[in-house]
């Protein structure tokens, strides 16, 4: 049972809307015409500077020029999300008197159009920070199309994270009124994506997928858990395809749309514990790497192996990386064997910060804290510090 006030419990009486989904080559210039039929008539372009120079890009304005729609563009820097640039959005957004947004990016460009939408809403917040948490958001003017480069899960969450100022601390406003109502799957854009980039989201849209499952209500929200799968088998199975063919835009596409089911998935359950970690971790060290984001939750779960035994067992299945008549127990232990073995491939060349034990400890105790807002209650904080040092080779 959802503990009141939790994010579950906000869930559990969420509406969510349905998505209109463009995908393929191209489908970006399904928008002009598609958006000018709804009434849109003055859009502002969430994007980084790189981007406006994509022959894809260009052309897009040319179509939504030639159906007299004006655009005009916030230049997002390729960072995380921080707290004064989604207030300088919002604030762009209703300065200009634009009825659209639209995202060009991956989950840090998205974000801060969620932010921007957030605070556009009728109660008119005046800072961002007064967002936090669930259910603050109100509705408003505009809607919110992304057009998606990476593989994260952002285009389907009902959550936005940025870099709350001066204090540094990452900030999560969670609300269904955030969730895009239009998103774009084209190659022609994420193609343009660095290939480390776009692994980098799906190893972490594929951690956020198998936290969802093996969440403790994820069984009360069985279609939920049914993306859960998907994004799992999705990303699992063409990741290693797409380490060893970069330029096929049609692996590209699969985990894109691997993302997009990871973030279905965490509509009801929210997030687990070590995506809190790197909430974190994000804090003190900055960006976190979503291989690392791996390795902390395949400690986790090899420490929690005969509680999650029947889900990972499960998985392993799901995925077909054991025998039919394997039982539960060897089949936990080969889904625990495969993450290890994915560790080990992506985890070459990426930044580990140089973490202590205090730290870990410290990290720990304020996960334990914001994990009661998920109905998480089982984490001992000294036994996760120990997994932190372990996943980061500091032991």
């Amino acid at each position: 049972m959802a503990k009141k006030g939790s994010y579950i419990d906000y869930s559990a009486k969420a509406v969510f809307e349905p998505q209109q989904i463009f995908s393929g080559s191209g489908a970006a210039m399904e928008l002009p015409s598609d958006l000018k039929a709804k009434g849109a008539r003055r859009i502002l372009i969430i994007c980084s500077r790189s981007v406006l120079r994509y022959r894809s890009y260009e052309s897009l304005i040319k179509k939504f020029e030639a159906e007299g729609i004006r655009t005009f563009v916030f230049e997002k820097e390729d960072s995380l999300l921080k707290q004064s640039e989604a207030e300088a959005c919002g604030k762009m957004f209703k300065e200009y008197n634009c009825d659209t947004m639209i995202t060009v990016g991956g989950t840090c460009s998205i974000d801060c159009g969620k932010m921007a939408l957030a605070l556009c809403g009728s109660n008119s917040p005046k800072s961002a920070l007064e967002l936090a948490g669930d259910g603050k958001v109100r509705p408003g003017k505009g809607r919110l199309c992304c057009i998606v480069t990476d593989a994260g899960a952002s285009a389907a969450t009902p959550f936005a994270e940025f870099i709350a100022e001066p204090s540094g601390k990452w900030t999560m406003v969670r609300s269904s009124l955030i969730v895009p109502s239009m998103v774009v799957i084209d190659t022609d854009f994420s193609m343009r994506t660095d290939h480390n980039v776009a692994t980098d989201s799906a190893l972490t849209a594929f951690c956020e997928a198998i936290e969802a499952y093996i969440s403790p209500v994820s069984s009360y929200s069985p279609l939920y858990r049914a993306d859960a799968v998907n994004a799992c088998v999705t990303l699992y199975s063409n990741l290693p395809s797409v380490k060893m063919n970069q330029e096929d835009p049609y692996l590209r596409y699969k985990l894109t749309a691997g993302g997009l089911c990871a973030g279905l998935s965490l509509r009801m359950t929210g997030i687990g514990y070590s995506h809190l970690a790197v909430h974190a971790m994000i804090e003190r060290y900055g960006d976190i790497h979503g291989a690392l984001y791996l390795r902390i939750l395949r400690c986790l779960l090899e420490a929690e192996v005969e509680l999650l035994e029947r889900d990972l067992a499960a998985l392993a299945r799901y995925l077909n990386i054991c025998t039919k008549n394997a039982d539960d127990k060897s089949a936990a232990q080969t889904f625990i064997d495969a993450l290890d073995m994915m560790c080990k491939k992506y985890s070459e060349n990426i930044d580990v910060p140089a973490m202590t034990q205090k730290e870990a400890l410290e990290i720990s105790d304020d996960v334990k804290k914001a994990a009661g807002v998920y109905d998480l209650y089982r984490l001992d904080s000294r036994a996760f510090a120990d997994m932190l040092m372990t996943a980061i080779g500091n032991v």
